[in-house]
């Protein structure tokens, strides 16, 4: 049997393969969701994990079941499929849920248009459609309006909340918020890092390593400082939060002077549902 050379190695693929083969057929890999079956089961499409500015299951059923033709790719096996939207569905927070819903109402004038992607972009409402060319010259220019018209309200929408946002550079990032989504992306942002910090190691081996404590306590700081930008009516969005313990971590003094074993039972028992109920 002639072998194949790959690199400096003599391989004989004939037996691999069948082996490969056998294997697949007695050990098929799960077939992921698609994204109108993740909004029935309440969970996040294949391409995205759950956070604030994600499209959530309800709302994602509810455009997939009001627009069939438009979001189509919703019933697309994302393994299978060459359009980002039958990975990810709506990849923006349901503060652009209203902009969404009535440019929805309006593109549905094309019927044969099809969403291929819809996501936020450098702060924007932004959609990619699969190619057609046979709109109307005036049902292309309608919905070419339309589409201009939504990205502009979402420049001015916070997309988590869908209050009056800021179109802003935010770090390495734009994004378009309001001040109290803003102080709670970061809370967020903070608990992923702290969960980080603790991850893969024991209490020994986190208290024994003085970067890994003290980047900890920098991101204790930096929730409770966060959390102290919070207005009675923000921290109203969140009931189960207890507040009031996250502004004592806005004081450097009592920070720097927790122990690993109080850092480490924040990380283990605070943090987990803190970011959940954040998202």
């Amino acid at each position: 049997m002639t072998k194949k050379r790959i690199g400096s190695f003599l391989l004989d693929p004939a037996p691999g393969l069948e082996h490969v083969r056998e294997y697949m057929i007695k050990h098929p890999l799960p077939v992921p969701p698609t994204v109108r079956e993740c909004a029935v089961q309440g969970i996040s499409p294949y391409g995205l994990r759950p956070s604030r500015t994600s499209m959530s299951p309800s709302h994602t059923r509810e455009l997939v079941e009001r627009y069939p033709g438009l979001y189509r790719h919703a019933d697309d096996k994302p393994v299978s499929s060459c359009d980002p939207f039958a990975r990810e569905g709506f990849a923006c927070g349901d503060g652009w849920f209203g902009i969404v819903d009535q440019l929805s109402s309006k593109l549905i004038a094309d019927p044969n248009l099809v969403v291929g992607q819809l996501k936020e972009k450098m702060g924007l409402l932004t959609i990619y459609f699969d190619p057609t060319m046979l709109a109307t010259p005036e049902v292309e220019a309608a919905t070419d309006t339309a589409y201009d018209e939504a990205r502009e309200e979402s420049r001015r929408t916070c997309e988590i909340c869908g209050g009056p946002g800021m179109y802003e550079a935010r770090g390495k990032r734009i994004s378009s918020l309001c001040v109290p989504c803003e102080w709670l992306d970061e809370i967020e942002e903070a608990c992923r890092r702290l969960l980080a910090c603790t991850e893969n190691v024991d209490l020994p081996a986190f208290a024994s390593n003085g970067i890994r404590l003290d980047a900890a306590k920098l991101h204790v700081l930096h929730i409770g400082q966060a959390a102290s930008h919070q207005s009675s009516e923000g921290r109203a969005r969140f009931p189960a939060i207890d507040w009031q313990h996250l502004d004592a971590f806005r004081s450097v003094a009592v920070v720097t002077s927790m122990s690993a074993a109080e850092v480490w039972c924040f990380v283990h028992e605070e943090v987990p549902s803190l970011a959940k109920t954040l998202r």
